[in-house]
């Protein structure tokens, strides 16, 4: 049993640190994106293209 426990739980953390990875890249894409768009207003033209590349 405690077998199975350690290993359940070994997953559920590897899935959890997955996530993070994935929300935090997610956020700091949005953040450059945005980033972008203020410094050029070419950028801040084609919004929605830009957002359809990604």
């Amino acid at each position: 049993m405690k077998k199975i426990f350690n290993l359940n739980s070994f997953k559920k953390k590897l899935i959890h640190f997955y996530y993070n990875k994935l929300f935090i890249n997610f956020w700091l894409q949005l953040y450059l994106i945005n980033y972008l768009i203020f410094k050029y207003n070419y950028y801040f033209k084609n919004y929605k293209y830009f957002i359809y590349y990604l």
